[in-house]
């Protein structure tokens, strides 16, 4: 009898034990398990984002730990006939607001320094804001998904343009990537429906009527293929367009770096 009951009671002890370790281990995860599973995930380059009268999107967030400074590039469109421009500010997520600083802008676009990003920096939220209006746009960027490079110096008027254009550069080559999955698509389609046809057109039919079906089906397949002829020819000329003017770009590159 004695025997049970020790035995039943360093049950119940351990089974108190892994209860109150359960409960340790929940309650502290945050502090020791990584940062990265509750931060906010980054604002996707290149995705147009709106804010009141304005579309914007990022074509450059980078980070060098050396220098301890970001650089932001943001393409601005707007619908207003008197443009007011936007304010900004930016704020870590633990550190709070930090020091932002528009280092080139136009009406078209704005590049962004942040200037003594604190070493243990976790997130960072970029806040836009219609200058007057009570609308806030906020992008956002982590230490796990920023762009990382050794330096970031500070830079003349000129290299800031530079970057800016590098930056419309890779935006040129998202947008024909994305083209080319559309085309790509349509190709693999009309491959499918080619195949299709030739099933169709091999097969033999034992009546008048399955054979008419037949051919009514082949007419659809072809008239489909014809479409998506067009769209992949639409899609061509898309692509042509947009290398056209990121040669210009690139020419315009040149006459910056060589001034």
């Amino acid at each position: 009898m004695r025997e049970r009951f020790k035995t039943k009671n360093k049950g119940s002890i351990l089974l108190l034990t892994l209860l109150i370790s359960g409960y340790l281990v929940f309650f502290t995860s945050r502090f020791w398990l990584p940062a990265s599973a509750d931060m906010v995930d980054p604002t996707p380059l290149y995705e147009t984002e709106t804010l009141d009268s304005y579309s914007v999107y990022l074509t450059k967030w980078e980070y060098s730990r050396k220098d301890a400074a970001m650089e932001i590039i943001i393409e601005i469109q707007t619908s207003d006939l008197i443009d007011t421009g936007l304010t900004f500010s930016a704020v870590e997520r633990n550190a709070g607001e930090l020091d932002i600083t528009a280092v080139d802008k136009s009406p078209e676009y704005i590049v962004l320094r942040i200037s003594d990003v604190p070493e243990g920096w976790r997130e960072v939220s970029l806040h836009l804001q219609k200058d007057g209006g009570k609308n806030t746009l906020r992008l956002y960027t982590n230490i796990d998904e920023v762009t990382q490079i050794e330096d970031l110096p500070e830079k003349s008027k000129d290299g800031y343009q530079i970057d800016r254009l590098q930056g419309q550069i890779g935006y040129d080559d998202h947008q024909i990537s994305l083209i080319e999955n559309k085309k790509a698509a349509l190709e693999n389609e009309n491959a499918e429906l080619q195949e299709r046809i030739d099933e169709l057109e091999r097969a033999v039919y034992p009546t008048e009527e399955e054979a008419d079906d037949a051919l009514e089906r082949v007419e659809q397949a072809q008239k489909s293929m014809e479409e998506n002829t067009e769209s992949i020819q639409k899609y061509q000329e898309e692509i042509s367009e947009i290398e056209t003017r990121t040669e210009s770009i690139q020419e315009q590159i040149r006459d910056l770096e060589t001034k």
